[in-house]
């Protein structure tokens, strides 16, 4: 998707941003923008919104107590990918031609 947008994007060109109205309700609206150059588009981007109103408790997010990244215990497959990649690059020097 990076290089699609890298491809056909052209600093000289302007871009041409069009918004469409996805959905309008009494709580909610959505908006799609497309960013074009040359006819073409190079970027989607969908947005929601919402209005603000007086919610339940039961909503708010109450993040558990964690240590900090420094502190944290790596995982198991943290481990295996590491052990994994490791050995994959080990095997591709070692076949490698002098």
């Amino acid at each position: 998707m990076i290089m699609a947008v890298l491809d056909l994007s052209c600093v000289v060109v302007p871009i041409i941003y069009q918004v469409h109205r996805a959905c309008d309700g009494s709580s909610f609206a959505t908006r799609k923008v497309e960013a074009k150059q040359k006819g073409l588009v190079i970027f989607t981007l969908i947005a929601s919104f919402q209005k603000e109103e007086i919610g339940f408790e039961h909503q708010a997010a109450i993040m558990p107590d964690v240590p900090p990244p420094e502190q944290a215990r790596i995982s198991l497959f943290s481990s295996i990918w590491y052990m994994w990649n490791k050995e994959q690059t080990t095997n591709k020097q070692s076949n490698a031609a002098p």
